[in-house]
């Protein structure tokens, strides 16, 4: 994906997670929202790293400050 093309990165997204690399979801969801800070694409990205807790992924526990910054950017 073209790297400041949210959509394709989006749709990558989709099926690193419908796979289960749930850390690669993450990552392009993040490209995505440095790309284009719309409140649509900032749900996305706060959806991925939710999937990222709630699926274990070891490094989750660093996800809370960022999904904090994320609320507050609300």
């Amino acid at each position: 994906a073209n790297s400041d093309d949210s959509a394709a990165l989006l749709r990558r997204a989709d099926l690193h997670a419908e796979g289960g690399r749930f850390a690669d979801a993450v990552a392009d969801c993040r490209r995505a929202y440095a790309a284009d800070r719309s409140a649509a694409v900032r749900n996305r990205l706060v959806a991925a790293l939710l999937d990222a807790v709630r699926n274990g992924l070891p490094d989750a526990a660093s996800y809370d400050a960022e999904l904090e910054r994320l609320a507050a950017a609300e």
